[in-house]
């Protein structure tokens, strides 16, 4: 059995742990990571769990993490005190998406991680390096297989003016003669999974 993967970038690990299937469960309080840099490249997680107070995705954080299907994050009513499975109690608030409090996302950040069906960015975020959502859809047979959109919580002008966006940072559908940006939806709201 694979279990999830749950925040927990303030401790060394070895990413060995990941890959080999059988799983590396931790959550943190939030405010305690703040940046995820090449943690979890080539990774076989299925899905993350990140805390309010992330600052930073870096260059690479979730390269070619092809399994990593759903990124969440999460407040807690109550300090976490064990950092296994048995946490999620503490956990007050869902989200699927990035942690509102998340100001840079790194080149390559999600590059090739085919899994990712819904992306919320929030308006927290000030940059995003270039091809960070590169390569996300592609071809399945005659099926294309893809991050349909990109949910973004400002509006087009606030996000245009406010946040410095790499070249080609948005997702492409390249399937041979068909090629076009996965469409991007201004003003989202975020989803609340509890």
């Amino acid at each position: 059995m694979f279990f999830s993967i749950y925040a927990l970038i303030n401790e060394e690990f070895d990413c060995k742990q990941i890959s080999d299937g059988w799983g590396f469960i931790k959550y943190s309080n939030p405010g305690q990571v703040t940046e995820v840099n090449v943690a979890f490249a080539y990774s076989d997680i299925t899905e993350i769990y990140l805390p309010v107070g992330l600052k930073s995705i870096g260059t690479l954080g979730f390269f070619k993490a092809e399994k990593l299907r759903e990124i969440y994050s999460y407040t807690c009513a109550n300090a976490v005190a064990s950092t296994d499975w048995n946490a999620v109690s503490v956990l007050s608030s869902v989200y699927r998406s990035l942690p509102d409090t998340v100001e840079f996302i790194g080149s390559d950040a999600f590059t090739y991680d085919r899994g990712i069906t819904y992306m919320f960015i929030p308006s927290s975020v000030k940059e995003i390096g270039h091809h960070a959502f590169f390569n996300m859809a592609y071809k399945s047979g005659d099926e294309i297989e893809e991050l349909a959109k990109m949910n973004v919580q400002p509006d087009e002008a606030s996000f245009s003016s406010g946040t410095k966006a790499g070249d080609s940072w948005l997702p492409k559908i390249d399937a041979g003669l068909f090629k076009k940006n996965v469409d991007v939806v201004y003003s989202s709201e975020r989803e609340t999974v509890h």
